[in-house]
């Protein structure tokens, strides 16, 4: 797994489009000289992503490590789905 191989110390690997394909991003990207937000953490990666990203110079990003199988995007889906803008309305939301 991507962890075990961070504990042996890789840093990173480099990917293919294909190989990025049905990934999630781990963060979002930004442009920090204009506060522009391109694409968010959990976004897909799907052509329309990789273009963004081939357009703004991205050349390194980090994505989730699931698996499908050890490890599940439960938590991503969950935000995914999540359409609360505040800390506050997803209180509400809970304490309904």
């Amino acid at each position: 797994s991507a962890k075990q191989l961070a504990e042996k110390g890789l840093k990173a690997i480099k990917a293919t489009e294909d190989d990025l394909f049905g990934s999630y991003l781990a963060e979002d990207v930004v442009n920090y000289a204009t506060g522009e937000i391109y694409l968010e953490a959990g976004d897909e990666i799907d052509e329309k992503v990789l273009k963004t990203l081939i357009d703004t110079g991205e050349t390194e990003i980090n994505v989730l490590d699931i698996d499908h199988i050890n490890i599940g995007g439960y938590i991503r889906n969950t935000l995914a789905v999540d359409k609360n803008e505040s800390r506050q309305e997803a209180l509400f939301d809970i304490y309904r």
